[in-house]
């Protein structure tokens, strides 16, 4: 590769094959601007790693790759060089492996961590929000059991008992069959 000019290695950089593109992101002597543009059309889930540990890359670019990485173990292992923002980010995301990611990387502050922990509502993120112990999980169950209690008491108000019951039509992921708006 050292015999290439910068024009040749933007060749090798756009190909279709992942090796070739692995190669220059391994290569020390590509210019740190050819990285970038790579970070920012890369899809390849490994090849982003590489960018980010690759240590030419701006935080911006870095950021990108994160965002952009979509095998969630990966995308965990390179949270660690992640701006703040882009972890608070990813908190909101509506892709549940970022916000769990984001969970469990310890760096979001308490007003991420209680903004999370009243809306969310995906078992693996809600265990990773119970895991960082920032929540006082017996006032918590309190609460869940005096809402149920009043759910219960006034079902009748609350309840058709003409609907058609629905609540095991659904099993794996999110159901995004059935939405309640307000």
């Amino acid at each position: 590769l050292s015999s290439l000019d910068e024009d040749d290695l933007e060749t090798l950089a756009a190909s279709g094959l992942p090796e070739l593109r692995q190669a220059i992101i391994r290569y020390a002597g590509t210019p740190a601007r050819l990285l970038e543009d790579m970070a920012r059309t890369e899809s390849n889930t490994r090849l982003l790693q590489m960018l980010v540990e690759s240590g030419k890359l701006s935080q911006n670019a870095i950021d990108l790759c994160c965002w952009n990485q979509t095998d969630s173990r990966l995308a965990a292992s390179m949270l660690t060089k992640a701006s703040d923002d882009l972890l608070h980010r990813l908190s909101g995301r509506d892709w549940w492996p970022s916000r769990k990611n984001a969970v469990e990387s310890g760096r979001l502050d308490r007003k991420d961590l209680d903004d999370m922990i009243k809306t969310e509502n995906h078992p693996d993120v809600v265990s990773a929000l119970i895991g960082t112990g920032e929540f006082d999980m017996d006032s918590e169950a309190e609460a869940i059991r005096r809402y149920y209690d009043y759910m219960i008491r006034y079902e009748n108000l609350f309840f058709d008992p003409e609907l058609q019951d629905v609540t095991m039509t659904h099993t794996g992921w999110d159901n995004y069959e059935y939405q309640c708006t307000s």
